[in-house]
């Protein structure tokens, strides 16, 4: 089961205010794209906390929006940025074959479509 490492919002330069975009990392070297309408926040698509029952965790089993995973590292990905000057994110990873990755979101997001 793969572990999320790392995370950032690429909603801070999205233009539509009712859907979140996140791009993060896992321990397995992949990238992920997750798409949350505000919408699909209610109550039937969280689950209690094990931890702390008071906190509600998303499952992701029950969104709709659009995911995109795909393996770009072939260990952990220790950081991942979007950086909007280039409308692209930037992971690093542990591995010493494939280190620094950097590609533009719109050409990642493409390759799902094929």
């Amino acid at each position: 089961m793969s572990t999320l490492t790392c995370l950032d919002s690429v909603n801070k330069y999205n233009k539509q205010k009712d859907t979140d975009k996140i791009i993060m990392g896992d321990n397995f070297g992949n990238i992920i794209y997750l798409e949350i309408n505000i919408n699909e926040l209610g109550f039937n698509s969280t689950k209690p906390d094990l931890v702390d029952p008071t906190k509600r965790v998303i499952d992701s089993s029950q969104l709709k929006g659009r995911r995109v995973k795909k393996k770009v590292h072939d260990e952990t990905v220790v950081r991942v940025k979007y950086i909007e000057e280039l409308s692209s994110f930037i992971s690093c990873s542990t591995s010493s074959k494939v280190s620094l990755c950097i590609e533009e979101l719109n050409k990642f997001l493409e390759k799902d479509e094929k």
